[in-house]
């Protein structure tokens, strides 16, 4: 059996023997996201206090790291039902079960109860079939508050680009061998990463080339090329410079305070947006492959190898 497909049965099937570093990227990505969240009015003339808010500034790249997290998880689960001849109809079941119920619940309490209890007018379908058919991410047109208060439902967006890739995914698999598979996804991701760059010189807006999926699914894409080969990228040495290089330039961009680079426009951010993504997709798919290594690696990724 691949190792890629232990992974799976680790991860799934006997929580007891789950990859204690994939985890730990988790965790680090929920400090990320939070930290972004909850330092609005981020003050960096604090001398060595002020390194916490320079972090928070690139707090966003937590969802990126998800993203790398998720393509790996759900490409490993497809394989692991090709190989066994297993329908794809049961993983699209199991995330149906997984996100629908609850996220529909929470749609209609926004959109139907609060209207009926506060005696409100109800928002049309117009306004709101993004969320309810998961294109939130892809439409500018999306009120940043409802009902004249400041709900806002902006942070569905990330949900809307996972689950076009649950659906649009599992069909690569399906139709490719593995080794095709990885090719076609490099081939993809660097599509991605020209088009990117295109659309941003061209002056495309910076909301579009952050949430727009053809722009953001690079991280899903690499996180699933690492359930393909990471066997051979732990030891790739091309792979290991290139992570190097983005570990570089992120502590530039920390350091500078120039996180928030990635959500301005004008030229003196176009490169920074262009280049974010990818030396954050690059990294994250770096570690993701190095807390895949032998159980001797994959301890420095987990908490309790400190001893905390």
């Amino acid at each position: 059996m691949p190792s890629s497909d232990i992974a799976t049965q680790n991860i799934i099937r006997n929580p007891q023997n789950r990859i204690a570093g994939l985890d730990t990227l988790r965790g680090l990505a929920i400090v990320l996201v939070l930290l972004w969240h909850c330092t609005p009015n981020r003050d960096m003339d604090l001398g060595l206090e002020s390194i916490v808010f320079k972090v928070a500034g690139i707090g966003w790249m937590g969802v990126d790291l998800f993203f790398v997290l998720s393509g790996y998880l759900v490409c490993t689960i497809l394989l692991d039902y090709k190989q066994r001849s297993r329908s794809f109809g049961i993983f699209f079941w199991n995330r149906l079960l997984r996100i629908m119920p609850i996220y529909y619940l929470c749609l209609a309490l926004i959109f139907v109860v609060y209207p009926l209890l506060v005696g409100v007018e109800m928002p049309s379908l117009k306004e709101t079939y993004p969320y309810w058919f998961y294109w939130s991410n892809n439409t500018l047109s999306l009120t940043s508050s409802l009902y004249s208060t400041k709900m806002s439902l902006a942070h569905f967006w990330s949900l809307a680009l996972e689950m076009q890739f649950y659906l649009a995914f599992p069909f690569l698999v399906r139709y490719f061998s593995r080794a095709n598979l990885a090719i076609a996804l490099v081939v993809i991701y660097l599509g991605v990463i020209a088009w990117r760059f295109y659309s941003i010189d061209t002056g495309t807006s910076p909301f579009v080339t952050y949430t727009y999926s053809q722009f953001k699914c690079d991280g899903l894409l690499l996180g699933a090329f690492v359930a393909c080969r990471h066997e051979d990228l732990s030891k790739n040495q091309f792979f290991l410079l290139l992570a190097i290089a983005s570990a570089c330039y992120l502590c530039w961009i920390i350091w500078f305070n120039m996180g928030s680079a990635i959500i301005k426009q004008g030229p003196a951010f176009d490169y920074h947006r262009s280049l974010l993504p990818v030396a954050i997709s690059l990294l994250s798919a770096y570690a993701l492959a190095f807390a895949l290594k032998q159980k001797k690696r994959r301890a420095f990724l987990n908490f309790q190898y400190w001893d905390f």
